[in-house]
């Protein structure tokens, strides 16, 4: 029977291998199991924290600012405060322009002029309110016509909304649906603004200022 014969070199070399590989496995065994350890303690000192002071932001409270009160034309018919154009920023869609004639004279002597326009709209919703913009201007006489009965429409009254920079024409009965005519005549000054219809002066090229 043959016999198998290792050297006494290579015994000692296999046997620190295999230390060394004992030692490391144990090393390694050691760092995970305190990496562990810190990660629990981590987690639990994050759930007491959530715990004790969210961080969640307390909700907003929004004040709402009530709507005006209803009013009523002369027939009675109750007018919801959605139906108050002049509040909005925006031009109401309920009077669609859809074509102006303007016609302005100015004068330059005295810095001021004066004026027509009118305005073709198309009503989409029953209204008695038409609502345009008119900054620094005087208005003279407002009138509605309406197109398909060839007449005028009464006007119950006019008024200024400066907020908005609007003019708001009421008529004492809602119209209907269909097309319209807004007729203006308004009168302003050249001066005391760079917005709009105003008088600028400058200097030609001989220094004279025009």
């Amino acid at each position: 029977m043959a016999k198998l014969l290792v050297s006494q070199p290579s015994w000692v070399f296999a046997a620190v291998v295999f230390a060394l590989l004992l030692f490391s496995v144990g090393l390694l065994v050691f760092v995970l199991k305190g990496q562990l350890h810190h990660e629990g303690h981590h987690e639990k000192g994050l759930q007491k924290e959530a715990t004790s002071s969210p961080t969640s932001a307390p909700p907003l409270r929004i004040r709402s600012t009530p709507l005006p009160e209803s009013q009523s034309d002369a027939a009675g018919h109750t007018l919801q405060p959605e139906e108050t154009p002049w509040l909005d920023f925006r031009l109401s869609k309920t009077v669609v322009p859809v074509h102006y004639d303007l016609l302005l004279n100015p004068d330059l002597k005295t810095d001021t002029f004066s004026g027509t326009v009118t305005i073709a709209v198309n009503v989409t919703k029953l209204t008695k309110y038409f609502v345009v913009h008119a900054y620094r201007l005087t208005i003279l006489e407002a009138q509605v016509d309406d197109v398909q009965q060839n007449h005028a429409v009464p006007v119950e009254k006019q008024f200024a909304y400066n907020p908005h920079e609007y003019l708001v024409v009421s008529t004492e009965e809602r119209v209907k649906p269909g097309p319209y005519k807004l007729r203006f005549k308004f009168g302003g000054t050249l001066n005391g603004s760079i917005i709009g219809f105003y008088k600028s002066r400058y200097k030609n090229a001989k220094n004279v200022t025009r």
